[in-house]
């Protein structure tokens, strides 16, 4: 399963999430701001701004399907400048009825994102913070590539 630390994250360059179909880039935006750029595929997903008026620590969630095999990202924003660390708990529901979840371990990237790959198709991920809030978002199952 997909395994990544921040010190494989190069400062430069598009980095791939490898048995994943996405990759990441970091950069600079205005004011010297970490930047970070998910890529599905070829495709642009999201751009990140680091921001300390970031309201919200989740950013975005994508699911993917290809050869019979999902896999669903999920990311966003460190709070506090990074200095918490990654969200304490990063859950992936499927269903509507009878839901099914399970729980994936984020990983901070650039000091100031996370990223979070979980198996199997997610309809919504949630996001429990260190004093307990939940954050919670749809994720976006459109296609990306020719594959997707």
């Amino acid at each position: 399963m997909f395994t990544l630390s921040e010190q494989e994250v190069p400062e430069t360059g598009r980095f791939p999430l490898l048995g994943t179909p996405w990759s990441i880039r970091l950069g600079r935006a205005s004011r010297g701001r970490t930047a970070l750029e998910v890529y599905g595929e070829d495709a642009l997903l999201d751009v990140v701004v680091a921001s300390a008026l970031e309201p919200s620590v989740l950013r975005g969630a994508h699911t993917h399907v290809r050869d019979g095999r999902a896999l669903t990202l999920a990311w966003g924003v460190l709070g506090e400048g990074g200095a918490a660390g990654p969200p304490a708990a990063v859950t992936f529901a499927r269903g509507l009825l009878r839901t099914t979840s399970r729980d994936a371990r984020a990983t901070a990237v650039g000091g100031a994102f996370w990223l979070c790959v979980a198996e199997g198709r997610g309809h919504t991920v949630s996001v429990t913070h260190t004093d307990g809030t939940v954050e919670r978002c749809r994720v976006d199952r459109g296609r990306i590539g020719a594959g997707g």
